[in-house]
């Protein structure tokens, strides 16, 4: 079966989270609601915002794309470490009650197998998801 994933941006104030607008989300497989793009860059192992910025924004003086995407790093503020992140993926994973380290592995095979597989399915693999991952977000933007 194919492995479905989408990005999407949520305008104004429609998201019940949403503050500022413009956060962008991500859909990916066996994961029971959409995600912080920010919170997935950081479980793959961006976890500075540099980083991610250099993914998505590839020039840094471009202020309108920055501004665009200032709304969803300020929403994925809280988690600032990978392994973090990866919980929370795998707290909304298909798995109820299951020990955090359970979680943190179910996150990264789901990483590896079920995100972007036409990349590569192996865990030295995530800087290559990362930086296609920002090239759609960059697209989107």
């Amino acid at each position: 079966p194919t492995s479905t994933m989408y990005v999407q941006m949520y305008a104004g104030s429609s998201y019940k989270s949403a503050t500022t607008g413009n956060q962008i989300r991500a859909v990916i497989p066996y994961v029971r609601q959409d995600l912080p793009i920010v919170i997935i860059f950081r479980a793959l192992g961006c976890v500075a915002d540099r980083d991610i910025l250099e993914r998505i924004c590839y020039q840094f003086d471009d202020s309108e794309m920055m501004d665009k995407f200032r709304s969803s790093i300020e929403e994925a503020f809280v988690i600032q470490d990978q392994m973090i992140a990866l919980d929370f993926i795998g707290r909304r994973g298909s798995a109820v009650d299951v020990l955090k380290a359970d979680r943190i592995n179910y996150s990264k095979q789901l990483l590896e197998k079920e995100l972007l597989p036409h990349i590569g399915m192996e865990s030295e693999d995530s800087n290559r998801k990362a930086y296609f991952l920002g090239y759609v977000v960059n697209r989107l933007l």
